[in-house]
Parts: C-alpha cells; structure tokens; sequence
C-alpha cells in the first residue's frame, strides 16, 4: 500500500516525463528528468542510455548525419562498454542506421525508427522514476497477473499441457489465447475421429 501511495504522489510527475520521451524529444525528457528527479539519470544509466539512444535515432531520423555521428562520439562512444553487458548489440544496431540512406524502410534494425521504441524509452524512464520514488516499478494488478500467468503455466505443465488455456479479455476485443501443440493435436485427433465417425 505504501509503495501504491508512493506511485500515486509521482504520477504527474513521470506522466510528464514519459509524454515527452514519447515524442521522441529525448532532450527535453532528460531536461525533466534532472528538474523533477534530480540526479536520476546518474543513478540510473541504464536509462540514461537509452534516453541517449534515442536522441541519436531522432537525429538521424531527421537526416542529420553529422550531428547523429558527433553525438555518438561524445555520448555514446563513452559508455559503450558499461552498457553492453546491460544491452547487448544495442549500441551497434543504433549506430548502423547510418549506413542507410532510408533506415526507416531499409535498415535490418528499422523498428528502432518506430514509436514502438520511443514507448520503450518511455517506460523504462517511468520505471526508473518509480524505483527513484522508493516505489515498485510495477504496479499491484501487473505483479498479481505475473504470478496468475506464471501459476497457470505450472498448472498446465502439471498437466501435460492438458486443460483450458489462459485467456486475458478485453471488453470489445476478442479474448487472446495461447494454444498449446498438444491442444492443437488433440482438436485435430477430435476432428477426425468425427469424421471417420461420419464416413
């Protein structure tokens, strides 16, 4: 409860933060970060890095190879080894996009150009705000579905992976389900027992 109070108090504060991160102005997010979080961002270098990644994706993003590269160097170059252990292969995924004129399209890596990557940046800052808050970097109802998932999960092993699959639905939306080998041979067995039966 104490930690939910926590996440409550600095909401407004990481809702700024991670709106800005996800529109890519990684600049200003670190701007934020030092003004509401003071030196969080040297606590935490693994968001640092990724903030820091980000920003060289924008430039190039907006063409400026020159910039992107010389931002690499004062940024990225230095730190490269301290996060590789943390990320691996990131920093080199990142850095080739420069090799292609249209990274977005062309590029083996082009999902890094997508904003599916700037919401990556983005909760990691927010997880980094909640930890820097003494809170949990989940929230209550995200921890209790792990552990229904993962509870579920050892239930159907038990169980030869016979059983209900779990399924998590969202009003309007169809219920997703994860169909197991098993389920999918046993349908297939039911249905052609049917058949035969038919014939």
């Amino acid at each position: 409860a104490a930690a939910d109070e926590l996440a409550a108090v600095s909401m407004e504060a990481r809702r700024q933060v991670t709106a800005v991160a996800r529109r890519g102005d990684a600049a200003r997010a670190c701007e934020l970060c030092e003004r509401l979080f003071p030196g969080l961002l040297g606590r935490q270098p693994h968001a640092l890095f990724l903030l820091q990644c980000q920003a060289f994706i924008e430039l190039v993003r907006e063409g400026k190879t020159l910039d992107a590269l010389s931002y690499c160097q004062s940024h990225l170059a230095p730190i490269r080894d301290s996060m590789e252990a943390v990320y691996p292969g990131k920093l080199r995924d990142v850095v080739s996009l420069l090799a292609y004129k249209r990274p977005e399209r062309d590029a083996p890596v082009a999902h890094l150009m997508r904003d599916q990557h700037r919401d990556l940046v983005a909760d990691a800052l927010n997880s980094a705000c909640l930890e820097e808050s003494g809170a949990a970097s989940s929230s209550s109802l995200e921890r209790l579905l792990r552990q229904l998932v993962a509870a579920h999960a050892a239930i159907r092993r038990a169980n030869l992976d016979c059983g209900e699959d779990f399924r998590l639905e969202v009003p309007g939306r169809p219920a997703a389900r994860a169909s197991s080998p098993v389920s999918a041979r046993s349908s297939g067995e039911s249905s052609s027992s049917t058949a035969a039966g038919a014939s």
